[in-house]
């Protein structure tokens, strides 16, 4: 009896473990994410004023936006202040500010904000401003020359041809990643279980 006590309640922790760990930010991306970085371009706001990219969220929820970028000199002066927008309405939605500091060369970097909710299927825009800027320090923002679908790029009032290397951002339960662990942690279970009957 105390055995199976002690297994069930073994297998509760697991589920709990597993369960917690799920709780990931799921990205999304808006470009084609197959596409070998190499062939990635970018643009600063220094030279091309402030950028919008504009994006339909396939989530009910938003915590953040994550942009791949590249810094041009030292950055720690520069401050960047971020805003999302509801496009159908106006209304914007989410703000933040970051210091160049934060961001590190060639990586995607979250620019967090407060949960949006209601967002699924709406399309958004997301702008940023940067203070701090000149011809030998800048944040370079990564996007791709090819448009996709239900996206457009906006840099400083004219639509241009590409897409923002951007992910959505939203923190959630992820039912893959729990699946997966759990069947990972099962296999481990039986492959240990085999290995002791084998050698008893």
């Amino acid at each position: 009896m105390k055995k199976k006590i002690g297994s069930i309640l073994g297998i509760l922790i697991v589920l709990v473990a597993v369960f917690a760990y799920a709780h990931i930010a799921k990205t999304h991306c808006i470009f084609d994410k197959d596409i070998d970085t190499s062939e990635y371009k970018d643009t600063s706001i220094y030279v091309n004023g402030e950028f919008i990219q504009r994006f339909t969220s396939v989530e009910d929820h938003l915590d953040g936006i994550s942009i791949k970028c590249r810094i041009t000199g030292e950055a720690q002066n520069i401050t960047l202040k971020y805003y999302l927008t509801e496009v159908d309405t106006g209304l914007q939605v989410a703000e933040g500010c970051t210091t160049g500091d934060q961001i590190k060369n060639s990586k995607f970097y979250e620019f967090s904000f407060d949960t949006v909710e209601g967002c699924k299927d709406k399309e958004f825009e997301f702008k940023i401003i940067a203070e701090g800027e000149d011809e030998e320090n800048s944040i370079n923002f990564c996007y791709m020359s090819d448009c996709q679908e239900g996206t457009s790029l906006i840099f400083n009032g004219e639509e241009i041809e590409g897409t923002m290397a951007l992910k959505t951002v939203t923190n959630r339960f992820d039912l893959e990643t729990f699946c997966v662990l759990l069947i990972f942690i099962i296999y481990i279970w039986a492959f240990m279980k085999f290995l002791y009957k084998l050698f008893k």
